[in-house]
């Protein structure tokens, strides 16, 4: 009997937190993404591949409202590796930001290896 008397407890908490959640996601944006539909590939430097070289590249690019990558920043391992993250990025349509269940600028980075 005591049992049943606990379970119902320890579930009122969870409901409580889980009640409240929506709304803290509506006070952060969602962030940017690569859309998984409609991205170009990344290309390997060609140089890079005649010379058996790897490396990686970080790419950090500012988002706009329509899914556009407007400013794209890179570092790399070799100059020819972010070229090519950068590139992918320009080329590639992505999923903005949303915040209030509008579309808003925002930004996305990845790390190519």
């Amino acid at each position: 009997m005591r049992r049943s008397v606990i379970r119902p407890l320890l579930a009122l908490p969870l409901l409580f937190a889980s009640s409240s959640l929506p709304a803290q996601a509506e006070d952060h944006p969602l962030g940017a993404m690569l859309d998984p539909h409609h991205h170009s590939t990344l290309i390997y430097p060609p140089a890079e591949l005649e010379f058996h070289k790897s490396g990686t590249a970080h790419v950090r690019c500012t988002i706009s409202a329509a899914g556009i990558a407007t400013d794209c920043q890179s570092s790399a391992s070799q100059p020819d590796f972010g070229l090519a993250a950068e590139q992918m990025a320009y080329s590639s349509t992505f999923l903005p930001a949303y915040q209030n269940s509008v579309a808003v600028p925002g930004t996305w980075e990845k790390t190519y290896t």
